[in-house]
């Protein structure tokens, strides 16, 4: 430590002796220290240095080592010694008067308020900054300033702006050959596409800025930034495991460089690929990890978005109360930083929630409240999410003419947004075709624009009074036919269900006929057979009457139970009851019949550890009777059937798959539909009614479940049932 000091000591007497020497020195030394990629060391680096820029004459010398211990201290999330270190630099501005060290100082404070979120206040700053760039003609840092101001107004959702902001800074990057600022401006237009909705095109662009820096020889830090910019692009064109690619490519690097700013958006970034790829897990742990990082780093506006993203993974899992707790959380932090954006996202999700929950006026009040911001800011995509919810909300009211109402309007904004969308690739396209004739076409616009001016004021001038006049009849018109045709509409909608009704009640007539036409045939002709001695043994022809009169007996119960079910007058008895001995039972009973038909039998039971469910014993049981009836009925001898039950966190998941013969893919879905019948051997005439199926989905969502219907990796089918699990 001594030796240390000693050399540190004749260091300084070197430098102060020979001026010109050390000025060159110490700004190579700044360079150097500049390219070091993690914050944690490049603040280590300056701090064992900094007695040596302290104790410097020169200010300008003086002055980048401050900004550059700003830069530090920012990017490794320490806001308040940036913040100070900016703070000198603006006093130290008053005392030699350096007006381009007030413009980077302010640069750099509008940096600091970005990485914390804080976009309002770095829109001001980044203006007093330009002001000072463009008065100085500083190139690089006019471009640079143009672009962080682009991204502010991106950020606040005003695009058209920020398009124009990023086109100046292009203008200026390329008229002054500033490469790395081209490739940066590239990015700046992508991320606006994105934004947009333009997800190819924001990735063409992102794919031009790599020509300038492709992503092998650019730094680590440009390389996360790489990664991540396709890796936005992608979830965008919903290739989520290309997203999850990128995203962890860039996050491994920010882990690297131990950049917590660029740690947290990562995490968020990841936590959004899972969640849409459906993995809620993995979606949660990165949205957990992305509010510890914020949370360290005290950035508010951060910790509002990463609470958000934790609300979305519990709303997606189900977990709504949990949701609602997260959601509002962050609603209060972004009320409190008036993040407007990003606060109607979190509204839209709150509305969704409460939606789960069942409290529909409030729902209804926050849906209502991001309708009005959407509309007030032309938001599309958001208008058109809460437009789909409003109108589910208005259906399970039964409130059919709210819902109408609403649908229309859904349909107004998705042609809007499809308009916009063409609008701007064909703004695009013409953006192209004008860079290849610039001039001319200049000319050619001019010229025509001048000659239809001059007309334009002719006839302005001679017909304003008669276009009044017609634009106001036109409006009558327009409302009175609007008027007329909402009320065809909303008539022709109530015929549409009634008539609905009414083919669905003489289609399950049809097919009750259908179905009771051909036992009550065979037992006419066994009848007539008895009545005229025609049969060899009586036994037989008893037995075969008493299966046909089964199979009636059959069909008219479950024509009974479906007349409940559609008079909603089907009733469970709900009770606690440990669920294992009943299947048990059932792989008892099964076992049986299944060995009769030559067909192997096996089951899969989990641990329940005495665990209760609160279920109609009976409904169940029958419910899997008939599942596992009909794998006996349509497997091929010899073959197999599977019973398993398990239980996770949220539910209990019972299937039963078999093996050959399966069903095709477009009959899948209809097996649940009355009297529905494949056209392959598992439709075979193996008794039964036809209406099973569409019992066991009608008890199973009684229940509060669901049931579906899949292909079997046995070569058959696979059916799973779902029933929610209560907590004791």
């Amino acid at each position: 430590m001594c030796l240390l000091k000693i050399s540190l000591a004749l260091l300084l007497y070197v430098l102060s002796q020979t001026p010109t020497f050390a000025n060159d020195m110490l700004s190579g030394l700044l360079s150097e220290l500049s390219e070091i990629e993690s914050p944690a060391k490049q603040i280590e680096q300056l701090k064992i240095n900094q007695q040596i820029f302290e104790n410097q004459n020169n200010h300008e010398i003086k002055n980048r080592y401050l900004l550059l211990s700003a830069t530090a201290y920012r990017r490794n999330g320490q806001f308040k010694a940036s913040e100070a270190l900016i703070n000198n630099v603006i006093l130290l501005f008053q005392q030699n008067k350096s007006v381009a060290l007030l413009g980077k100082a302010l640069y750099e404070k509008g940096m600091l308020y970005k990485g914390q979120g804080k976009y309002q206040k770095s829109l001001r700053i980044f203006q007093k900054a330009l002001l000072i760039f463009e008065a100085n003609q500083m190139f690089k840092f006019q471009s640079m300033t143009l672009r962080r101001l682009s991204f502010s107004f991106r950020t606040i959702g005003k695009f058209n702006k920020a398009l124009q902001l990023v086109e100046q800074a292009k203008i200026i990057a390329e008229d002054n050959l500033l490469m790395s600022e081209i490739a940066h401006v590239f990015g700046g237009f992508s991320s606006i596409y994105s934004d947009l909705g333009l997800y190819q095109e924001a990735l063409e662009f992102e794919l031009k800025a790599l020509e300038y820096i492709p992503i092998k020889t650019g730094s680590k830090s440009n390389q996360a930034d790489s990664y991540y910019a396709i890796a936005e692009k992608s979830l965008g064109l919903k290739n989520f495991e290309l997203a999850k690619e990128y995203f962890h490519k860039a996050y491994e690097i920010d882990l690297e460089l131990a950049n917590p700013n660029d740690i947290g958006h990562s995490q968020i970034k990841l936590s959004q690929a899972y969640l849409r790829n459906g993995q809620i897990a993995q979606a949660m742990s990165f949205a957990k990890l992305s509010l510890t990082t914020f949370s360290n780093l005290k950035s508010e506006r951060n910790i509002g978005w990463a609470k958000s993203n934790i609300g979305n993974a519990y709303l997606a899992d189900k977990q709504c109360h949990l949701a609602l707790e997260y959601l509002k959380s962050a609603e209060q932090i972004l009320i409190k930083l008036a993040e407007l954006t990003l606060l109607n996202r979190v509204k839209l999700a709150i509305g969704e929630s409460l939606l789960c929950l069942k409290q529909y006026k409030k729902a209804n009040n926050y849906l209502i409240a991001v309708l009005d911001f959407s509309q007030t800011n032309s938001t599309h995509i958001s208008k058109i999410e809460v437009l789909a919810l409003l109108i589910k909300h208005s259906e399970e009211k039964q409130s059919f003419v709210q819902a109408f109402s609403y649908q229309k309007m859904l349909s107004e904004a998705q042609f809007s947004y499809s308009n916009q969308l063409h609008s701007r690739r064909t703004s695009l396209l013409k953006n192209s075709l004008d860079s290849l004739n610039k001039d001319t076409e200049l000319s050619l616009l001019e010229a025509k624009s001048l000659t239809q001016a001059v007309q334009l004021q002719q006839e302005i001038n001679r017909r304003q009074l008669a276009i009044s006049s017609v634009i106001i009849t036109l409006i009558l018109l327009m409302v009175t036919l609007y008027l007329l045709y909402s009320k065809r509409k909303l008539a022709l909608l109530k015929q549409a269900i009634l008539s609905e009704s009414i083919e669905r009640r003489n289609q399950l007539f049809a097919d009750v006929s259908h179905e009771l036409r051909t036992p009550l045939s065979v037992l006419k002709l066994q009848i007539q057979a008895l009545e005229y001695n025609l049969i060899s043994s009586k036994e037989t022809t008893f037995a075969k009457l008493h299966e046909k009169i089964s199979d009636l007996d059959l069909l008219i119960d479950d024509i009974y139970q479906i007349a409940q079910i559609d008079a909603k007058a089907l009733k469970l008895s709900i009770v606690e009851c440990e669920l294992e001995p009943i299947f048990k039972e059932i792989i008892t009973d099964f076992s049986a019949m299944a060995q009769q038909s030559q067909l192997a039998f096996k089951y899969q039971l989990c641990s329940f550890e005495h665990a209760l469910f609160k279920v109609d014993k009976r409904r169940l049981k029958q419910v899997l009777l008939n599942l596992l009836r009909n794998s006996l009925k349509y497997t091929d001898t010899p073959g197999e059937v599977l019973f398993s039950v398990r239980v996770n966190s949220v539910s209990l998941i019972i299937t039963v798959e078999d093996s050959l013969p399966g069903v095709k893919d477009k009959d899948l879905g209809r097996l649940f539909e009355r009297l529905y019948r494949t056209d392959n051997s598992r439709s075979r005439d193996s008794g039964g009614s036809g209406l099973g199926l569409t019992i066991a989905s009608s008890i199973i969502k009684l229940h509060q479940g669901s049931i579906s219907a899949n292909h079997s990796e046995k070569g058959g089918l696979k059916m799973t049932v779902t029933l929610p699990l209560i907590e004791k």
